[in-house]
């Protein structure tokens, strides 16, 4: 027997001697490859492609093979695989080697991906590819510490500089994962990858098998020098820049201009930069290698820059680290002028035309919407010529860009330019001018920082930030501010640590060239806000946590380090509304905070009226989120929003809360519930009048009559507060408002329960829910055949949506729309109020009721219809030149949900107009009224006419302008009697 086992010994180590004497193999992923996260944000040519060794081991780069994962990156674009098969190995070997990344951050330790080992004898193994243990988010954190990665054969082996990633201070990153053969000595046939589905997807660039340790080779991609994380310290040591430029083919580019757009420090956002800085507008030129180099600048500052040449786009970097290494810009010749565009000349106030000034889209509008919070489609910034003139557009269609406009020893402009082929004029001025001087105990007080913050902060007119400091007599000016605008002054509560604060005061800058004098401005002490950090479920508080501090009126905030403790104290504050946030942000703040905000779990609100040292922060692991369906919820009188209470946190002191708390009970079986969510919510006062006495019909038409709730009486859910609950039990808590607390708790299979409101504290509540399901069913072509990939969106009460060119438009949750399968099929959990599913797909459209349920529904879609007219006057003339939309019919009101038909278009000369791609369903033509003063303007609808819009061609005819047809006689019957 010991023979036997010395034999089989002597044989495993003989395999593993020949394993590790075998070279390694790199595999062919080619015909797994396809669009990769590095194309989404422009860096086709990352990683480099090709053989390649990297980290001493064999890999034959051809792209990216992404996986499928549940998160909103991939609900944006095309997702990832579910499944890889056939990747071909035919070789014994010891362990497999991957160049691999995550798209997503994930909890530590959630599987990703399994790995399939498919042997040549039909057996098979399988291993899991977890985030946190082998892998971590692409974008790795440039500044901040990074948690160790669980698993020691798996390391961060390649790092990448990128505009991208620079603008959140992160930088792009691959680890290198060796994952061990179960069965070293057997024939791997081929290896398969299985998505695990979760909140992150796994992005392979290469895979090779071989020993573990394979004979040493060198590198050929050389490492970055600088330490990742850099964490070195920064004092504003003046260091200089590098970089270089390159044509998007990727051969050096000379001559590139490359200039400082905006400053910030490490912890503020891309957006955030000053250009009130002695670096901003500083600039380095390309020589023949397309080599530069800044001047030296601080370096405990982030500079956003711009790249721009003589016949290619400029491209920006959204971020450059002067003591990290060199950065590159890639510049994209100019292509084809865009479909859809807006041409411009800035000038002087001596009407001469100024060159290299930065444009920059801010808003868009599309002729039925306006939004902002970045331009789809357009550059992100622009630079006019040497005629002053600049061109920004799009393949999308839109009416008007909102641009703003800056340039040094200008104010900034912000302008609305139509989208015409018409150069249109932009004067700069050179702005108005706030001063004053900064008093502590009736002495100057030398280098301390402050700003102004425009006081509208509407996207449509929000002047923008400045920020200066006090010279050593304490006097301060802003030289170029646009004119005429309120503002918020302020001192920077950071820059005034230990002196006391300055609290914020509005004043208005006066005309161009006018200079508005603050006089003595006298520092105050400033308040303290302390307290402690817990986790939720007892987890270790993440390494260098912070406390984040900002208040309402300013750009501002201040952050202070949470100890071993958990404590903090952040001081320099001044009175009134704050907003209290956590740092990193794949924490956030747990429900059980009674200040938090209505529509994020990001932060709390509230007014800071004293000291408060007792602040208790609950947080739990998990991305921050920033909308929780809000279409269609109701809204709370401002009296009860939390920014205008005391700010609280999940401390004892405070207002003594409403409990309500009790059992959730199957109905049929009167079981408690294993698992069941609820969300807590509030119903406004009654603020309506008594409604006069019925019409005798309309009283007997009562009992069929949906009923109406006014607006301002609309429940209003809290969903940042939605807790899950299990066995049955359940405790929720609520701040005595003017508005009564309720609840809304749903279960998987259940249908939604939703309470009367309750002022006092309920102990014994017991909720039984019925069983049920949501709406599903299939989804059929006009031939009858399965509508594989048709999107099919779930509808609730007063909700809005958008519909452009087939597609549905969500605003908040991806999960309200599914896409049917393969054969058809859907299937959605039910939903609170749900009403309509809309359904759409390249063949057709279909719409239905679910308000009384919706099981094994057949939805047949009908081709898209297309509508066709003329427009004329009362006398037949032709109306050319008229903007029309399409609307559809609805009941706000009576909760109606609703599509934004986005589609517009113009009369011809002969008043001709045609709209495609239009719902088979009832639908309005309106005519679009500009409305609002000059340059924001937005729209009033006037109808023209309505139809049963059928599949195929639909000809209008003659519409008279102006001259609806009379409604549906139903619909006159139901407004007579006053339904």
């Amino acid at each position: 027997m010991r023979f036997k086992n010395f034999l089989r010994a002597l044989a495993v180590a003989a395999l593993a001697l020949r394993a590790g004497a075998e070279p390694v193999q790199p595999l062919d992923l080619k015909p797994f490859v396809g669009r990769s996260p590095f194309d989404n944000i422009g860096a086709t040519w990352l990683p480099p492609r090709g053989p390649q060794v990297i980290d001493g081991t064999p890999f034959q780069i051809d792209g990216v093979v992404l996986m499928f994962g549940d998160y909103p990156a991939q609900q944006r674009n095309k997702p990832g695989l579910t499944n890889v098969n056939g990747i071909v190995v035919g070789r014994s070997f010891e362990c497999l080697h991957l160049f691999a990344t995550a798209q997503a951050k994930a909890p530590e330790g959630t599987p990703l991906v399994k790995v399939h080992f498919q042997y040549a004898d039909f057996t098979s193994a399988a291993l899991e590819i977890s985030y946190g243990v082998q892998v971590r988010n692409w974008f790795g954190p440039w500044h901040q510490t990074d948690t160790p990665m669980a698993d020691p054969n798996a390391r961060e082996v390649w790092r990448a500089l990128f505009s991208a990633a620079a603008t959140t201070d992160n930088y792009l990153r691959m680890y290198h994962v060796a994952l061990t053969n179960p069965f070293p000595a057997k024939e791997v046939r081929t290896l398969a990858l299985e998505s695990l589905k979760k909140t992150s997807g796994l992005m392979i660039a290469a895979m090779s098998v071989g020993p573990r340790v394979p004979e040493p080779q060198p590198d050929t991609l050389p490492a970055l020098k600088s330490p990742f994380p850099d964490l070195r310290p920064r004092e504003g040591e003046r260091v200089s820049g590098e970089g270089v430029v390159k044509r998007a083919t990727g051969e050096p580019l000379a001559g590139a201009h490359v200039r400082v757009m905006a400053v910030r420090t490490f912890t503020e956002g891309y957006f955030s930069g000053t250009e009130n800085h002695e670096a901003v507008g500083v600039e380095a030129m390309s020589d023949a290698d397309g080599r530069f180099t800044l001047p030296p600048l601080p370096d405990n500052r982030v500079y956003n820059l711009m790249a721009f040449a003589e016949g290619f786009e400029p491209t920006p970097f959204g971020g450059a680290d002067v003591k990290s290494d060199p950065i590159e810009l890639r510049l994209k010749p100019l292509g084809e002028s865009p479909k859809f565009f807006v041409r411009g000349r800035v000038i002087g106030p001596d009407d001469r035309p100024l060159a290299s000034v930065t444009v920059e889209p801010q808003g868009v509008g599309t002729g039925t919407g306006t939004s902002w919070g970045g331009s789809p489609g357009f550059p992100e910034q622009t630079i006019t010529g040497t005629n002053g003139e600049f061109v920004l557009g799009r393949r999308e269609l839109f009416t008007r860009l909102q641009v703003r406009i800056k340039s040094p020893g200008f104010a900034p402009g912000l302008e609305w330019l139509d989208a015409t082929n018409a150069v249109q004029t932009i004067q700069l001025g050179v702005g108005a001018i706030v001063r004053g001087r900064v008093l502590k105990n009736g002495a100057p007080l030398g280098g301390v920082g402050v700003g102004v913050a425009g006081a509208n902060r509407s996207s449509e007119t929000f002047a923008g930030h400045f920020e200066t400091k006090t010279d050593s007599n304490g006097v301060f000016a802003f030289e170029h501010l646009p004119p005429d605008t309120a503002w918020y002054f302020y001192g920077l509560a950071s820059s005034f640590k230990g002196q006391g604060a300055l609290s914020p005061i509005p004043v208005n800058s006066l005309k161009h060239g006018e200079t508005t004098d603050l006089g003595d401005l006298t520092v105050k002490p400033g308040l303290r806000l302390a307290g402690e950090v817990k986790s939720r479920r007892g987890e270790p508080l993440p390494r260098d946590a912070k406390v984040r501090v900002s208040r309402d009126q300013v750009w501002d905030s201040v952050a202070a380090p949470v100890d071993t403790a958990g404590r903090f104290a952040v001081e320099g504050l001044s009175a009134g509304q704050v907003s209290v946030s956590i740092e990193p942000r794949t924490w956030h703040l747990a429900s059980v905070n009674r200040s938090l905000n209505m529509w994020s779990s990001s932060q709390l609100s509230g007014v800071l009226e004293g000291n408060k040292e007792d602040l208790l922060l609950v947080i739990e692991p998990g991305e921050q989120q920033y909308s929780y369906n809000s279409s269609g919820n109701g809204q709370l009188p401002t009296q009860d929003w939390p920014q205008n209470h005391p700010l609280f946190g999940a401390e004892k002191s405070g207002p003594f809360p409403i409990v309500l708390a009790g059992r959730v009970l199957d109905d049929k079986t009167s079981q408690p519930l294993p698992r069941f969510k609820i969300i807590p919510g509030y119903k406004p006062p009654v603020s309506t009048a008594p409604t006069p006495p019925k019409p005798v019909l309309k009283q007997l038409l009562d009992p069929f009559t949906k009923k109406t709730i006014p607006w301002n009486e609309q429940p209003h859910w809290m969903f940042p507060r939605a807790e899950t609950w299990s066995n049955g039990n359940f405790a929720v808590e609520f701040l005595p408002l003017t508005s009564s607390p309720l609840m809304r708790v749903e279960a998987e299979g259940y249908l939604p329960f939703e309470s009367d409101p309750m002022d006092t504290t309920t102990s014994n509540l017991v909720i039984r829910l019925k069983a049920g399901t949501g709406p599903g069913g299939v989804v059929l072509l006009p031939d009858g055949k399965p509508a594989e990939g048709a999107t099919i969106l779930y509808a609730a009460a007063k909700e809005q949506f958008g519909f452009s060119g087939k597609k549905l438009s969500v605003y908040g949750s991806g999960k309200q729309t599914q896409a049917a399968d393969k054969d058809g099929k859907f299937s959605f959990p039910m939903k609170s109020q749900g009403q309509t599913l809309f359904v759409t797909h390249d063949a057709g459209w279909a719409e239905e009721s679910v308000e009384r349920g919706g099981d094994n529904l057949k939805l047949r879609l009908q081709p898209w219809a297309v509508l066709s007219g003329t427009l004329v006057d009362a006398n037949a003339k032709p109306m050319s030149g008229v903007e029309l939309a399409l609307t559809m019919p609805h009941d706000w009101q009576r909760g109606d949900p609703f599509l934004n038909f986005q589609a517009k278009v113009t009369t011809d000369a002969q008043g001709r107009f045609q709209f495609t791609d239009v719902p088979p369903r009832r639908i309005e033509v309106q005519r679009m009224i500009p409305a609002g003063p000059a340059g924001s303007r937005g729209w009033t609808y006037r109808m023209q006419t309505w139809l049963f819009a059928k599949p195929g061609t639909n000809d209008l005819g003659k519409v008279i302008y102006d001259q609806p047809p009379p409604p549906p006689l139903l619909e006159q019957i139901k407004k007579s009697i006053g339904l």
